[in-house]
């Protein structure tokens, strides 16, 4: 409930504006991010034989942690 609300608050704070102007580096920075999250997670998953559809559900899973922590 926490995160959430976390995230619902950035949101609200959040300008479109501010968005436009950094264009294409939120966007490719975000997405590496979260790729990056996901991969290094699942590859660790991996290593303790868990099969790959759990693997990388624990990798979607922290790459949204991972990015209401660094926003908050």
């Amino acid at each position: 409930v926490g995160v959430i609300f976390l995230l619902f608050v950035i949101g609200i704070e959040f300008s479109l504006r501010t968005l436009a102007t950094l264009g294409s580096v939120v966007f490719i920075g975000g997405g590496a991010q979260v790729l990056g999250t996901i991969g290094i997670t699942a590859l660790f998953a991996r290593l303790w034989d868990i099969p790959w559809p759990s693997a990388l559900f624990l990798g979607f899973l922290f790459a949204l942690s991972s990015t209401a922590i660094v926003l908050k």
